[in-house]
């Protein structure tokens, strides 16, 4: 019996996306982004491929830590304080407001807690669709 077309897409598919994990987790850089996405899927290329510009950008944003957000700014001189805008308490990362600001609790509560069973990319693009987490990002420390 032959062997179908999309057999042999899938195949192709799982095996390129294996390599492109195996090579994701030898690289010694991109720690912030690693804490968010620390395996490479198929899932989360098709995912991110139905998003707007705007989201899949914040999106983008917020995993690599190259947004508006005040360390960022602060690393390229922008603004002199990487304090967060949101709890005043630690410097202003992605991983800071994604997952430990008190300032940021109502958008993660309803990112996260409320959708256990999704895949992070999942979470993360509705917490950055949040309107003060987007108007953030948007606006930068004018917020």
């Amino acid at each position: 019996m032959p062997v179908s077309k999309s057999f042999f897409k899938q195949h192709i598919r799982d095996i390129f996306t294996r390599k492109w994990d195996e090579t994701w987790k030898s690289w010694q850089q991109c720690s912030h982004t690693k804490s968010f996405l620390s395996s490479v899927t198929y899932q989360n290329s098709k995912f991110t491929s139905t998003l707007s510009r705007t989201t899949l950008k914040n999106v983008v944003g917020i995993i690599t830590g190259h947004c508006q957000l005040n360390k960022h700014m602060t690393n390229l001189k922008i603004i002199a304080d990487s304090t967060c805008r949101f709890c005043g308490e630690a410097e202003e990362t992605g991983i800071h407001i994604v997952n430990d600001c008190p300032g940021t609790y109502r958008e993660r509560h309803e990112a996260f807690e409320l959708c256990p069973n999704k895949p992070a990319i999942t979470k993360i693009t509705k917490f950055v669709q949040c309107k003060r987490i987007k108007r953030a990002l948007l606006q930068g420390n004018n917020t």
